[in-house]
């Protein structure tokens, strides 16, 4: 249950990341996104792992 919650988390959080680099079509917006996703990897290394033990 828990693995399907951080797989649904993740969908919605690369979605968004999807959408600002459209919106904003620019070096700034693209940077903050690849930002933003380097932040969160460490979140779904630790999820992935939280996922597998439980």
């Amino acid at each position: 249950m828990k693995k399907v919650f951080w797989y649904i988390v993740n969908l919605i959080i690369s979605a968004a990341l999807l959408f600002f680099i459209f919106v904003h079509e620019s070096v700034l917006g693209i940077y903050i996104s690849l930002g933003a996703s380097l932040a969160i990897t460490p979140f779904q290394l630790r999820a992935y792992k939280d996922g597998r033990k439980g």
